[in-house]
C-alpha cells in the first residue's frame, strides 16, 4: 500500500470534513520506513534485526528503541527522556516495568501463565530484582502502596478460573466439559452472567431451551442486540433493541 485518500462525501463536507492524503514510504526489505500526512511525517528506523529503533516524529524528536539480545525491548526514551524501564526474567518474560511514578510487576506460574501484577507507587529501585536479587514481589501483590493488583488462578486444563482483583473483588469462572464459558460470577447478581451454546456453540439467550439452535449459524439477537446479515451470510451491523 502507497497510498490512502479520504475524500468526503457532500454531507461530510458540510460537517467540515476536508480531503486527506497518506503517503507511505518502504525500505527494500518491506518494512515501512516513512508515513506522510498532511499533519507532518513519521520515520521509521530498524536495527538488523527488524526491530525498530527510532521512531521520529512530525516535530523532529525521536522516540527511542532499545533491546537485548534478539529483540527484546528493555527501554523507551525521547530524546533521552525516560519513557519507560523494563526488566526481564531468564525467559524474557517482562516482570518490571516503569510508568512514571507508578512501577507495574507481573509474575508468572510454572506454565507460563500470568499468575499475579500490581501497579505501585514505591520507587522502581526498591522493587527492581536485578537491583535486588533477593526481593519476593509476589509477597508484595497486595501492598498498601499499591493502587491496582490482581491474581489469577487457572484450572489442570488451563481455564481462567478466578481473579481477585483490588478494583473488581473476587470473580469466578466457570466451564463446561468442552471448555465452554458457562458463568462469571462476582458475587453480585447485577453482574454476574450465565451462558448457553447450541450444538454449534453459538451463545443462546439464557431463557431458551437447551434444544434451541441458531439457524443458519448466524445469531440474529443475542439480549438486547440484534445482527444483519447480507445474502452470504456476512455480518452488516448490528443495534441495540
Amino acid at each position: 500500500m502507497l497510498t490512502i485518500e479520504h475524500l468526503p462525501t457532500a454531507k461530510g463536507k458540510k460537517l467540515g470534513v476536508s480531503a486527506e492524503k497518506l503517503d507511505f514510504s518502504y525500505d527494500l526489505l518491506g518494512r515501512l520506513i516513512k508515513e506522510t500526512t498532511p499533519q507532518g511525517a513519521l520515520s521509521y528506523d530498524y536495527d538488523p534485526l527488524s526491530n525498530l529503533t527510532t521512531l521520529t516524529l512530525p516535530t523532529g524528536q525521536h522516540l527511542n528503541h532499545l533491546y537485548y539480545g534478539s529483540g527484546h525491548l528493555h527501554q523507551l526514551n525521547l530524546d533521552g527522556q525516560l519513557i519507560s524501564d523494563m526488566e526481564r526474567d531468564d525467559l524474557h518474560r517482562e516482570v518490571l516495568r516503569t510508568q512514571g511514578t507508578l512501577t507495574s510487576c507481573f509474575g508468572y506460574d510454572a506454565m507460563g501463565r500470568k499468575a499475579w501484577q500490581f501497579a505501585s507507587t514505591l520507587p522502581a529501585e526498591k522493587l527492581s530484582q536485578i537491583l535486588n536479587p533477593g526481593i519476593q514481589p509476589e509477597l508484595l501483590v497486595e501492598h498498601a502502596y499499591n493502587p491496582i493488583h490482581r491474581r489469577h488462578q487457572y484450572d489442570p486444563a488451563g481455564e481462567l478460573t478466578r481473579t481477585l482483583d483490588k478494583l473488581r473483588g473476587e470473580i469466578k469462572y466457570d466451564y463446561e466439559a468442552n471448555g465452554q464459558l458457562h458463568s462469571r460470577d462476582t458475587g453480585k447478581l447485577v453482574d454476574s452472567e450465565e451462558f448457553r451454546y447450541d450444538a454449534a456453540a453459538n451463545r443462546l439467550n439464557f431463557n431458551t431451551s437447551q434444544f434451541d439452535h441458531v439457524k443458519d449459524n448466524r445469531i440474529k439477537q443475542w439480549r438486547d442486540q440484534e445482527y444483519a446479515y447480507d445474502a452470504w451470510g456476512t455480518w452488516l451491523k448490528n443495534a441495540a433493541g
